[in-house]
């Protein structure tokens, strides 16, 4: 069961040891689904103007297993393809993997705390925009040894991009590690 308490419904558990500084889920981050803005904008449209429910069902899948990127200064969708879909939230500075490694955690920033510098990038820099396919779909990283049979976490608050969505989610991920 999850360390994340009742309303967790998933997990992913190490099934061996995990040094820190070890790659997980690289092989199969490649894999990655990636909706560019321009698809992303016209599913959108289309599902509110047309009666689509195999659209509005995968709009749902995107929404529930994808994050928003704004990395190329419009709103695009990725969906991790590696089982590390399913990691939960480490609750106040728990987690323990990571593609990025922010300090802040969902008990220690206001909600009026975004650090735009720290999740935006210059979409207009030829060399980021390069990198970018390759950092989006690079797995996490171990930032301590987890054990074998130990909950994999992840810190959410890393995966948003904008400042609304950072206020409704810092309040959600309040909410839900508190038991609200």
């Amino acid at each position: 069961a999850s360390q994340v308490g009742d309303h967790a419904v998933r997990g992913v558990f190490a099934k061996v040891d995990i040094p820190k500084g070890a790659h997980i889920g690289v092989e199969q981050s490649m894999n990655s689904i990636n909706v560019a803005s321009t698809t992303y904008d016209i599913a959108l449209s289309l599902v509110e103007e047309y009666d689509l429910p195999d659209l509005d069902a995968a709009l749902e899948y995107l929404w529930g297993y994808g994050f928003e990127s704004n990395l190329y200064g419009e709103t695009s969708v990725v969906v991790d393809s590696t089982i590390l879909t399913f990691a939960n939230h480490g609750c106040n500075g728990t987690y323990n993997a990571a593609t990025v490694t922010s300090t802040v955690t969902e008990m220690t920033t206001g909600v009026d705390e975004f650090d735009e510098a720290f999740f935006m990038s210059d979409p207009y820099n030829l060399v980021v925009a390069r990198h970018l396919p390759h950092n989006q779909n690079s797995g996490d990283i171990a930032l301590r040894d987890i054990k074998a049979g130990e909950e994999i976490l992840n810190n959410y608050l890393d995966f948003t991009t904008d400042e609304e969505n950072w206020k409704e989610d810092v309040r959600d991920l309040r909410n839900q590690c508190l038991g609200t």
